[in-house]
């Protein structure tokens, strides 16, 4: 596993000081889903991302692509946690 750097270090002292004011945990922590619209390079940048959310914060993530009209859709209808816009 890689080490986390510096500007990594900054965020996980802010995420922790976030879990304190919420009174959660990261057992108690909602998994985070990322959305966005179906395609290689969107589908390897959202994986990464939730990647290294999971190895920085140790938090679950999970990941689901969306043909473009249902994508837009949700974004649209805010009916995302997280989602890509490139």
């Amino acid at each position: 596993p890689r080490e986390v750097t510096g500007n990594q270090e900054k965020a996980l002292e802010l995420f922790e000081e976030a879990l304190a004011e919420l009174g959660l945990t990261r057992k108690t922590f909602p998994i985070l889903t990322l959305i966005y619209s179906n395609s290689n390079i969107r589908e390897s940048s959202s994986l990464f991302l939730a990647q290294e959310w999971q190895r920085i914060f140790q938090i679950s993530c999970q990941v689901i692509g969306y043909e473009f009209h249902s994508y837009l859709n949700k974004m649209m209808k805010g009916d995302y946690q997280l989602g890509t816009l490139f």
